[in-house]
């Protein structure tokens, strides 16, 4: 049409052209009548030039217009299409997701009606149906549709169908035209897509409509496999975090920074202290660390090595408590490598180490008591054995000094520098009998204030003048046990050992304080206590210097017998002061710091009403009554005895005193010799407690079956009242302490006989 135009345009413009040239014609004869100066070949040219030139514009001008209808749909598609995925990115629900396609898909592509079926990839079982115009298709249709698509193993191209839905490969002639394509994400099959037009819609299905409509379907396959990966990777955390939630271990993701991002139930309970507060969340790890080198050296590792494993800290939570836990984790610097990610665990292993720490403290405690033991089983025997030596040594001068002449005064002085010498050996033997508990002591209740006061007007005189002693006395009308002179030597030991520890001549002071205490508050003491403390209320005298003070490695050994620090130390008597003050059934507490001095307290149980029976007054009338004793006939007298010397010696002596004397030093023997009718014979059985074979216990149950009058008494270096406690069945005359002057043993005998 456009030729033509050109055409007759060209021919009119010739004639224009010429009337304009030869005036006197009209316009009209132009067009009509025959020019002979211009020939028909060249008027014939210029029409055919320009319906040429106006034919190639009308294709242009056409193709212009296809190629905008094409863009205009490009155009069309691509928006859908972006509209189709945007569907995918605002829900995570795949059925929500095709619901919204559906719409879509029928609007970009022009279709009718759109159909979508998802199935399980799986079972291939139908799982949801979407259409535009839901309630207008049979269902029938749907399950023949689906059955067979279901049955197909690959996918379709757009085709013709005579009727909505059905299958592809039968005839063109249809009442509707449709197409239908399966979701395919690589093998996986997650459904179909079904789209119709109307047959008076003559829709033509062009190259790039196929193309797009496929990108489309591909698409949607591609977000639906997804968005099953995202739904099965959240309910995979989401079954991790009710494990996370559920777990006994503190479980955290924190940045390197110190932002909280994740904190199980159990951390934040554990932070709290065992409140329930979400603000703790809030709260950098930085306040987690008691000890922010902790924290700075946690974070070099993680640098370091990536990870860490079994690091233990001390956490610190809101409260300002502190508790001990091991941590594992490792650094994530893939989602953020700018500031990474810590991931990790924690343990709370508070009461595992307090259990450790009491287990250990408690085989610690085992160990040197099994240790202390040993050292007293030794020390009471070494006691035992050196009385037994001293007692024939002090025995044998007494006897020597009996035989000298009135003109041989140098050596009696010699006689009596070896029993002075012996008195003063027999010293430290109770030393280590009080450290062993097995030392003579008979406590009584007494006011503890007073008695303290008395003794110190005595011992503070032997106190360094250089040396300030401050008293406060805080427990007036207090009452416990104690035995006096026993009493008396735990204050001088203790009172000494702090003179010894000041160094220069000024500002050395010693403070004693005295007030009561009840076991709770004593264990809040920092102290370390030489034994248990059981009772309720307890006595405490505090000795206090500000001395040199004592090595930590030394303090667990100062009350053993022999370990001193000292150049002439000997190295008992703090052990001789724990000896008396646990058999007092108390405890020492002991606290000490070189450079700023020591404390040392004495606690004693508080007692406020005591039955004791005091022997001393009778002891004394039976002792000057037995000076009057005078020997009716020689009377016989067994001494048992294992150490022979000992045996010998009284022997000795009691035969100069008039006495007939009898004596074994193996008790077994002497249960053979000693029968009932020499029972019968012997007026007093002197007996050592301490024998090998058969002990002094089991001679006296021997002895009482047959002569159950018969006057024992019995000899030993152990405590007396101890020892009495264990004869209490069996009648015991009288106990004499080793090692014993001869005198003394004589007027006992005498005491015994004349009763």
């Amino acid at each position: 049409m456009l030729a033509i135009l050109m055409g007759l345009s060209a021919w009119l413009m010739d004639a224009v052209i010429s009337w304009h040239f030869f005036p006197g014609k009209t316009f009209l004869e132009m067009l009509w009548q025959y020019d002979p100066q211009r020939t028909l070949f060249a008027r014939s040219a210029v029409v055919l030039l320009f319906f040429a030139f106006g034919l190639f514009a009308g294709y242009l001008l056409e193709r212009l217009e296809e190629q905008k209808q094409i863009d205009g749909e490009n155009i069309r598609f691509l928006e859908g299409i972006h509209s189709i995925l945007d569907c995918s990115f605002t829900t995570l629900d795949p059925d929500e997701m095709l619901k919204q396609s559906t719409s879509l898909f029928r609007d970009t592509f022009q279709f009718e009606d759109v159909f979508v079926v998802r199935i399980s990839p799986e079972t291939r079982k139908v799982l949801s149906r979407h259409t535009t115009k839901p309630g207008e298709i049979d269902p029938a249709d749907f399950k023949e549709l689906e059955k067979a698509m279901l049955s197909a193993n690959k996918p379709f191209k757009p085709s013709r169908s005579n009727r909505p839905f059905s299958n592809p490969s039968e005839s063109a002639d249809s009442e509707f035209d449709g197409v239908h394509v399966p979701l395919y994400f690589g093998d996986t099959l997650h459904g179909y897509v079904f789209g119709t037009w109307e047959p008076s819609s003559k829709h033509h299905v062009t190259k790039a409509w196929e193309e797009y409509f496929f990108s489309a379907c591909k698409d949607i396959a591609k977000s639906i496999d997804h968005l099953l990966h995202v739904q099965e990777s959240e309910q995979k955390a989401a079954e991790i975090k009710s494990l996370f939630d559920l777990s006994p271990m503190s479980i955290f993701v924190t940045t390197v920074s110190g932002k909280v991002i994740y904190l199980n139930p159990t951390l934040k309970m554990l932070l709290t202290g065992g409140a329930s507060d979400e603000s703790v969340a809030n709260i950098p790890i930085q306040n987690w660390y008691e000890n922010p080198k902790r924290l700075e050296e946690c974070i070099h590792k993680l640098n370091r090595d990536g990870k860490v494993n079994d690091f233990e800290f001390q956490l610190k939570t809101i409260q300002g408590s502190l508790r001990t836990v091991i941590m594992s984790a490792r650094l994530n610097r893939q989602v953020n490598s700018s500031d990474p990610h810590i991931e990790g665990f924690m343990l709370d292993i508070t009461n595992r180490r307090s259990e450790e720490s009491s287990k250990r403290k408690l085989q610690q405690e085992l160990e040197r008591a099994q240790h202390l033991r040993a050292i007293t089983v030794l020390a009471g025997g070494v006691a035992h054995e050196f009385n037994n030596i001293l007692q024939a040594m002090m025995g044998s001068a007494y006897l020597g000094k009996l035989k000298l002449l009135p003109d041989q005064e140098e050596v009696a002085h010699s006689f009596d520098d070896i029993q002075n010498s012996g008195k003063r050996a027999a010293k430290l033997c109770d030393q280590m009998l009080s450290y062993a508990g097995k030392r003579v002591i008979s406590p009584k209740l007494e006011l503890m204030d007073e008695v303290l006061e008395q003794i110190l007007l005595i011992v503070q005189k032997d106190v360094s003048s250089t040396v300030d002693v401050h008293t406060s006395f805080g427990a007036p009308g207090v009452k416990s046990h104690l035995d006096f002179p026993s009493f008396s030597e735990i204050i001088t030991n203790i009172l000494e050992n702090a003179s010894e520890s000041f160094k220069g001549d000024e500002d050395n002071k010693i403070e004693l304080t005295t007030q009561v205490k009840d076991q709770t508050g004593l264990r809040k003491n920092t102290h370390t206590f030489t034994r248990e403390l059981k009772e309720e209320e307890y006595w405490v005298l505090s000795i206090k210097d500000n001395g040199s003070g004592i090595a930590p490695e030394n303090q667990p050994h100062i009350f053993e017998p022999f370990y001193t620090t000292k150049f002439q130390g000997r190295g008992l008597g703090l052990s001789a002061v724990s000896g008396i003050v646990e058999k007092l059934d108390g405890s020492i507490g002991l606290l000490s710091e070189v450079g700023v001095g020591t404390e040392i307290l004495i606690c004693l149980p508080k007692a406020e009403s005591v039955v004791v029976i005091d022997d001393e007054e009778d002891a004394e009338e039976s002792t000057t009554n037995s000076k009057d004793f005078a020997l009716e006939k020689r009377q016989k007298i067994w001494v048992v005895d294992d150490e022979p010397l000992i045996g010998e010696t009284v022997m000795r002596i009691l035969t100069q005193t008039g006495f007939d004397v009898c004596t074994q030093q193996n008790s077994k023997e002497f249960l053979k010799e000693f029968t009932k009718e020499e029972a019968e014979t012997t007026d007093c059985l002197l007996l050592d407690l301490t024998m090998p074979e058969v002990n002094g216990m089991d001679v006296v149950k021997a002895v009482r079956k047959h002569s159950p009058e018969l006057p024992i008494m019995i000899m030993s270096g152990y405590d007396e009242r101890e020892q009495l406690d264990n004869f209490k069945k069996y009648t015991i005359a009288r106990f004499v302490h080793k090692p014993f002057r001869m005198n003394e043993l004589v007027d006992a005998i005498k005491a015994v006989l004349s009763t």
